[in-house]
């Protein structure tokens, strides 16, 4: 029997059926409904229904991922969570969870979260993208329904890379969405995964145009850049993992390796450049910074406006004037519970802290100054 001839037992909007591909029976619509895209397809009376919903369309701390199905006519075996990028045209690809039903006749999963799912997650790029439910019955049939996402995370060079292009070159400044940092992060190879620059650009310290203004979550990982994967076509004047962020919160980051940047920056932070009306909280820098030598700071350049809490510079810091272990200008912002853990050295303005200060200061160490 065709899947045209078969008998449509329930329907999420009135459209015709379409015949999948090779056994696998996709048909159906998507809608969107107070936040929660929701995908539905064709009930067939001797396969399963199912339904896939992910809040707020994409994944970020807290967000939650609810699967059901129920058999129709035969038993469910098993239940598969697919990343549409890295499924084949036959529904099979890199498993982002699965378990086994073992013939139960109805499944229902509501709360299955990132965290579930961050060991294969790691291997999804930075684009929008989508995932599938895969439920394969005791007869061997293979159903699936797709939701479309916006897959806000980062785990590889490739994806860190791509990151910085949606910030730096379409000017998308994620304000108001969270990334989150999958594993450790080295961005050491050659031009195929592509060249990394500070995200977020200022071609002078009065432009502020391109900027990130969202929050990223490292999650305790760390993001190493070689020197040999810089862009040397970039000629802004902020050095740092973020050139240049306002109104965004860096969080549980750490930086290390063998630095990188322009010599020509006007500021070089090992977390930021610039920040303006941001927080960068529980970051450790052990970047060397090479490169810039004036507002020179082990977390953060020139703060603005913003807070700097409970991060930690460990490496040493030479240059020229505004050198600070955490901040190397510190105007009108808050840096608290920080610890400066290495040498500074500089011509004039320099602190364990903050090399000029005009903001507050509040239960810091520096062990070394």
């Amino acid at each position: 029997m065709s899947n045209t001839d078969k008998k449509i037992i329930g329907w999420s909007e009135e459209k015709e059926p379409k015949e999948g591909e090779d056994k696998i029976y996709a048909c159906g619509s998507s809608y969107q409904s107070n936040k929660e895209k929701v995908t539905l397809y064709a009930i067939w009376e001797e396969d399963i229904r199912l339904s896939l919903t992910i809040k707020d369309n994409k994944f970020t701390e807290g967000t939650t991922i609810k699967m059901e199905a129920t058999a129709i006519a035969n038993g469910i075996q098993k239940i598969e969570l697919i990343g549409n990028k890295l499924m084949d045209a036959n529904g099979t690809g890199n498993i982002l969870y699965e378990e086994n039903v073992n013939g139960n006749t109805s499944y229902s999963k509501s709360n299955l979260g990132l965290d579930d799912l961050k060991d294969s997650l790691k291997y999804v790029e930075f684009y929008d993208t989508g995932i599938t439910l895969k439920v394969t019955t005791t007869t061997g049939k293979k159903v699936i329904t797709t939701v479309d996402i916006k897959n806000y995370t980062v785990g590889t060079h490739s994806a860190l890379v791509g990151f910085m292009a949606e910030v730096n070159y379409r000017k998308i400044s994620f304000a108001g969405e969270t990334i989150l940092q999958l594993c450790d992060i080295l961005v050491a190879s050659g031009t195929s995964e592509g060249l990394f620059e500070p995200i977020g650009r200022m071609e002078s310290l009065e432009s502020q145009d391109i900027k990130f203004s969202g929050t990223y979550n490292g999650k305790g990982h760390s993001i190493e850049v070689r020197s040999n994967c810089i862009n040397d076509r970039y000629f802004g004047v902020v050095n740092g993992i973020f050139g240049y962020i306002s109104g965004a919160t860096i969080k549980n980051l750490n930086t290390k390796g063998s630095g990188f940047g322009m010599s020509t920056a006007q500021a070089t932070g090992g977390i930021a450049g610039v920040a303006k009306n941001s927080t960068i909280e529980n970051c450790t820098n052990v970047e060397t910074l090479r490169y810039g030598s004036n507002n020179k700071g082990g977390i953060c350049g020139i703060a603005i406006n913003s807070t700097i809490i409970q991060s930690e510079n460990k490496t040493n810091l030479t240059g020229g004037s505004n050198l600070g272990g955490i901040v190397g200008n510190c105007e009108e912002s808050n840096i608290i519970e920080c610890v400066n853990n290495a040498p500074i050295s500089g011509t004039e303005g320099v602190g364990g802290i903050a090399g000029k200060n005009t903001g507050t200061i509040r239960d810091c160490d520096s062990l070394k100054n």
